[in-house]
């Protein structure tokens, strides 16, 4: 399974998925078209899954005048049947192609799904936008190949911000964000001997750095860590 990350965080949201197979799937679509054919022929992808509403994750699908099915789930997909013409997989479908997956609500400002991705070698884990990660889920999310998680901001940089008040009770809600102490605590719950790759995503501009964020994940986390770089192709075979 090839990742690529082409967006991450407020100014877009988008990750290519590269199967064994050689299929194309999209997390998110929160760029332009323009942007997205620097990376992939559009007519090739197979899917693209869409995990909630805002802009930043569903920015390209206004101009999208190809017939490409789109995995949604619950009030996004109805969002999105109302607001758009689009090719809509339906609600009990798990299985598509050479992949099959799960969604997982979890807590914004929106309704939200983390994802569970499976092709023939590995399972990926999607999470971003979400305040925090209901335990319930750990039992179905624990020992999976490879994380693709947020690690939005740490605690003491936005404290001291120049964020607004409300922004600040917003990002570090249960409806918000997740912190840098928060997903190093789920991901030392869930990482196992199958686990290959834990990336992080969509850490803050102004709230975060990868230094603060990789020191206070390595804190608690007894594995490699890494934060993937925009363009950066991540291989596990």
């Amino acid at each position: 399974m090839k990742i690529q990350m082409i967006s991450t965080g407020s100014k877009g949201n988008s990750y290519l998925i590269t199967t064994k197979e050689n299929n194309y799937y999209l997390i998110d679509f929160g760029i332009t078209l323009s942007k997205l054919k620097k990376y992939v022929d559009i007519k090739e992808l197979k899917a693209i899954f869409i995990t909630h509403i805002h802009n930043d994750h569903i920015l390209g699908l206004k101009n999208l005048k190809y017939d490409i099915p789109i995995i949604a789930k619950g009030k996004t997909k109805e969002y999105l049947e109302n607001n758009y013409s689009l090719n809509l997989l339906d609600d009990n479908i798990n299985k598509f192609e050479d992949i099959s997956f799960d969604f997982f609500e979890l807590s914004h400002d929106v309704e939200n799904y983390g994802i569970i991705i499976k092709d023939k070698i590995n399972e990926l884990v999607y999470i971003t936008d979400t305040g925090y990660i209901p335990q319930k889920y750990y039992s179905l999310l624990k020992d999976k190949s490879i994380y693709l998680v947020e690690s939005n901001y740490d605690d003491e940089m936005i404290m001291h911000s120049e964020y607004p008040y409300y922004l600040i009770q917003r990002i570090v809600s249960d409806i918000g964000h997740l912190s840098n102490y928060q997903t190093s605590k789920f991901l030392s719950n869930v990482i196992g001997k199958n686990t290959k790759k834990v990336l992080l995503i969509h850490l803050s501009e102004h709230n975060n750095t990868k230094e603060t964020c990789l020191t206070a994940i390595n804190k608690i986390v007894d594995f490699e860590v890494s934060i993937i770089n925009e363009e950066e192709v991540v291989i596990d075979d």
